[in-house]
Formats: structure tokens, sequence, C-alpha cells
């Protein structure tokens, strides 16, 4: 007699919080709005102060980063990992090179490959955005064993 076949994994697969998929994801495009929502209000607000535009995206993007980590720790998958608070936020920056690199490789194949740059970003934009949802979800806000 066969044995019956192994379960199906769900995906993405578990992870985080015991918040479901389904509750995640529209935190995360939430968390993701407030997150790019912070970094320009920081940016505007410094360089209506007069400081120029390299120091504004300097500042803005930590605080922008900031809000994201705190937002999808606290409420996106509401960790509460076994290394704490800078577990995850080694996690978290190593995720963001990881992603700044991938961005930047797939918006320049595309582009190669005569893709309109609008179109290549956009594309670029929502790889990364999919894979930093699994990855946060399964490593970066991982619970604990």
């Amino acid at each position: 007699m066969a044995s019956p076949p192994p379960p199906v994994a769900p995906w993405p697969p578990a992870g985080g919080s015991g918040v479901s998929v389904e509750a995640q994801v529209p935190r995360y495009v939430a968390t993701a709005g407030l997150s790019a929502g912070s970094d320009w209000v920081v940016f505007l607000a410094l360089a209506a102060l007069g400081v120029g535009p390299v120091g504004c995206q300097a500042v803005s993007r930590l605080v922008g980063g900031v809000v994201s980590f705190v937002a999808n720790k606290l409420w996106t998958y509401g960790a509460r990992s076994a290394d704490g608070v800078p577990g995850e936020a080694a996690r978290f920056v190593a995720l963001y090179v990881v992603s700044y690199a991938l961005s930047l490789s797939l918006l320049g194949m595309l582009v190669r490959l005569a893709a309109p740059v609008a179109g290549a970003k956009l594309a670029a934009d929502a790889a990364c955005f999919a894979l930093n949802f699994v990855v946060m979800r399964v490593w970066v806000f991982r619970r604990p064993a």
C-alpha cells in the first residue's frame, strides 16, 4: 500500500508571528506607504530648511528605514524573535543590502534588454517588494523555535 503524499507547504512559508499571511499582506503594503511617506516628509522638511539634496536623502532614507523596521516588527509581523531587536535589525539591514543590489541589477538588466526605464523600475521594485515580504516573514522577523 502506497503512503499518502506529503502535505503541501504553505506559500509563503510560515514565519514571523502567528499573524496570518492574509493579515500581513495589507499591513505590509500600508507599512511601505508609511515608510515612503515619512521618507518624503523628512526629505521635504530638510530641503525647506536649506539642507542639500544628498543630506536630505541620507537622513530621510534612514528615517524611512527605521519606520519600516519598527512598523513591520510590531504591526505587520508581530515579531518576537529569540534574539530580539539586535538580531532582527541585523537581518533587516542584510535584507536591505541584498534587496538594494538586486534592484540595481534587475533595473540594469531590463534596461539593457531594451525595456522602457519606467517599466524596468516598476518590475525591479515589484520583485524586491515581493522578495522583501517573504524574507521578512520567514527570516528577519521569524518566530523563536
